[in-house]
């Protein structure tokens, strides 16, 4: 099936650490690389936060600074920071993506590293193991999960030997 080889790209946007946004998506068209893939994503991503920025300017909710954007992958961070300098990898990624890179001169956003470890998006692309998962899904959701139930080892009966028997 050729729906099931295309990437998908998850994004959660936070106002006031409080997820006001979150969505996972499979993208348009099959990426050569993971950082064409987090690339994308990126953008998708940082196109939905300015429309969220928009909203809350328009209801007298000044925004200050730079958009700061969590990226757990540090060759697209490479990509945005030096646009020139890796041409020859990145070529073929489309013109309507390369707009991130204008922005991040214009200084109108910021790229922050973020451990995958605690990417918060990885929750809506990725099987996660439970303590990550949780720890995620409550970071969205603003709840704390329970912890997961830890099965008790089983105990073997033991065979109880008569006191008759031993002295035999």
């Amino acid at each position: 099936d050729e729906g099931a080889k295309l990437c998908r790209y998850g994004v959660v946007l936070f106002v006031n650490q409080c997820c006001v946004y979150e969505l996972s998506r499979r993208m348009i068209d099959i990426a050569q690389s993971s950082t064409e893939s987090e690339y994308c994503g990126l953008s998708m991503g940082v196109a939905e936060a300015y429309f969220i920025r928009m909203v809350l300017e328009a209801m007298n909710e000044a925004q200050h600074g730079p958009l700061l954007v969590g990226q757990d992958n540090k060759s697209c961070i490479q990509i945005v920071e030096n646009p020139g300098r890796h041409h020859g990898r990145t070529k073929h990624l489309d013109v309507h993506l390369r707009w991130i890179e204008r922005e991040y001169e214009r200084e109108q956003l910021a790229l922050v590293y973020v451990n995958t470890e605690f990417m918060v998006a990885d929750v809506l692309t990725k099987s996660l193991a439970y303590e990550r998962h949780a720890r995620h899904t409550s970071a969205m959701k603003g709840h704390k999960m329970p912890d997961k139930e830890k099965k008790a080892p089983r105990k073997r009966p033991v065979a109880s030997v008569e006191t008759d028997q031993m002295e035999s």
